[in-house]
């Protein structure tokens, strides 16, 4: 793992063929506008075997705006908060480069592999990518994964298999398709 890059897994070792790989912005939005039945339908997602990997590029590290230990109590209060709720964030890794020719730099894949090496079991075609940006459903359709976007920006060229305005509609689409492959 190259300097720069992190990695921390929960004690949830339980093993899955799903995945939800989020940009951090959306873990972050779902603390900070709290909704009882987002916390709930994320919960059903975890059930159901769901785990989720943030992976998430954070330039400003590499710019010296943040530090990463600063980064990473970010990431633990975010976590302690969704915790108290029932929901929790299973593993996460960033990428601070600011080079976006990088590999680990979205909407290069390199963090989705190394999340692959923690996660064998990972199908990305199974998985969903969740994000605001572009480089998001760049990402998710280079790693062949359903791609969410959340908002409707219509600059974004690359066509998202979804575009929802909010954290509650992501969950309702992974639970959408969850009940639509248990009837396959």
């Amino acid at each position: 793992m190259k300097e720069g890059e992190k990695k921390i897994q929960k004690v949830n070792e339980k093993s899955s063929n799903d995945f939800l790989f989020s940009q951090n912005n959306f873990v972050y939005n779902l603390v900070r506008q709290p909704n009882d039945i987002s916390y709930r339908k994320l919960n059903e997602a975890t059930r159901r075997g769901y785990l989720v990997i943030v992976i998430t590029n954070q330039r400003g590290i590499g710019k010296e705006i943040m530090s990463k230990n600063d980064f990473e109590k970010v990431m633990a209060k975010l976590n302690e908060e969704l915790e108290k709720h029932g929901a929790h964030i299973d593993a996460y890794h960033y990428y601070p480069d600011v080079d976006d020719a990088s590999p680990c730099r979205k909407p290069n894949i390199g963090m989705f592999l190394k999340a692959k090496e923690d996660f064998l079991d990972i199908y990305f075609k199974n998985s969903f990518v969740v994000g605001a940006s572009w480089r998001d459903v760049e990402a998710g359709k280079k790693l062949g994964a359903k791609t969410i976007l959340i908002g409707n920006n219509t600059s974004i060229q690359i066509k998202s298999d979804y575009v929802v305005n909010n954290l509650l509609e992501v969950v309702s689409i992974i639970e959408e398709c969850y009940n639509e492959s248990k009837n396959d």
